[in-house]
């Protein structure tokens, strides 16, 4: 017999705010912002994302401050806005942006109030599977040289916080890898 939600997107609403601070950056100043605004914010707000505020930091770095739907990650929100930025102004600017980027959630949440939530999560879940609860018990990572406060870079990008695992149990299935 299937698991079904009581609780899904169709029939809750969130109680929060989803915020991000996203900074591209140009290979050149970037285009006034009436080729690209208008566009832009009508196609983020079909994707799901509300350009709030934004401004030219200096004239190739702009930053908004957006609020998303809880379903979007931070790639999407990316996606929505730098995609839709590059392709109005496209045909004069056919390679507007570097490859990086920087995105941050926004929110009253500190460092050490994250790191407290993670850590309780096994007593919060203690009447949960007891299969599943030991399973994730046994997988618990601690390594006092990562310091996840710390930025990352990539590539493409800086990264705060950026452990992220995701763990799904079918009810038919007793055991799970962890990659």
């Amino acid at each position: 017999m299937p698991i079904t939600p009581i609780y899904t997107a169709d029939n809750t609403r969130a109680a929060y705010s989803l915020n991000w601070a996203l900074s591209l950056f140009g290979n050149s100043p970037l285009p006034h912002s009436d080729l690209w605004l208008p566009g832009v914010t009508a196609g983020a707000e079909q994707d799901g994302v509300r350009i709030l505020e934004w401004r030219y930091s200096r004239m190739d770095v702009v930053q908004f401050f957006l609020s998303t739907q809880p379903t979007l990650n931070p790639a999407a929100v990316i996606k929505s806005i730098k995609g839709r930025f590059q392709n109005a102004i496209r045909h004069e600017f056919p390679k507007a942006f570097r490859r990086n980027y920087r995105i941050e959630s926004v929110g009253a949440t500190s460092v050490d109030q994250t790191l407290d939530y993670i850590a309780l999560q096994p007593q919060r879940h203690a009447n949960g599977d007891s299969f599943a609860r030991q399973e994730l018990a046994d997988r618990q990572l601690c390594d006092p040289d990562v310091d996840l406060s710390r930025i990352r870079y990539s590539a493409h990008g800086q990264f705060i916080h950026n452990l992220h695992v995701v763990v799904e149990l079918q009810p038919e299935v007793r055991g799970f890898d962890i990659a």
